[in-house]
């Protein structure tokens, strides 16, 4: 198998793991956040989302990584996430979301994930920025998980097994 194929797979493992423990939130906390600040339940799902739309405008090559990353520092998520409060529509953007992720996924060969791009601490590899993508989801499948225990809800384990 060779690496584009691999990747493509981790990547779907990954929004697996996170929908198993996304189909837990219940509908009616989707407004919630441990505190002040935060992202709400719905917010985060929405994150996930427009993390991936933004993945994909660096892989078409239509943003310039380093100067995106360097501009996010600056902007305020919360807002710039807006209010996620339906759960179906927000499961219904990542879905959507995600399989124009897996449909670029699949058009990219060994030597396009080899291609080197700047980022902030120096040249990536576009398999690094994939990877980068699926460790970012990790973190927030984690943070949804530690959500849902501090509002009792029974939930997967965020690693899937």
């Amino acid at each position: 198998m060779q690496t584009a194929e691999r990747l493509r797979a981790h990547v779907q493992s990954v929004r697996a793991r996170t929908l198993s423990v996304l189909r837990h939130i219940p509908h009616d906390r989707m407004t919630w956040r441990p505190t002040e600040g935060m992202l709400t339940l719905g917010q985060l799902i929405r994150h996930l989302a427009h993390a991936e739309m933004m993945w994909q405008e660096v892989v078409k090559g239509h943003w310039d990584l380093k100067r995106f990353l360097a501009m996010r520092r600056d902007i305020d998520v919360i807002e710039a996430t807006g209010p996620a409060e339906n759960l179906m529509a927000e499961l219904t953007l990542l879905e959507v979301t995600h399989r124009q992720t897996v449909e670029l996924l699949a058009t990219l060969t060994d030597e396009d994930l080899a291609r080197s791009i700047n980022g902030l601490a120096g040249r990536v590899t576009l398999y690094d920025v994939t990877l980068g993508l699926c460790e970012h989801e990790a973190h927030h499948r984690g943070q949804i998980v530690a959500y849902l225990r501090m509002l009792g809800v029974e939930h997967p384990s965020p690693w899937g097994f």
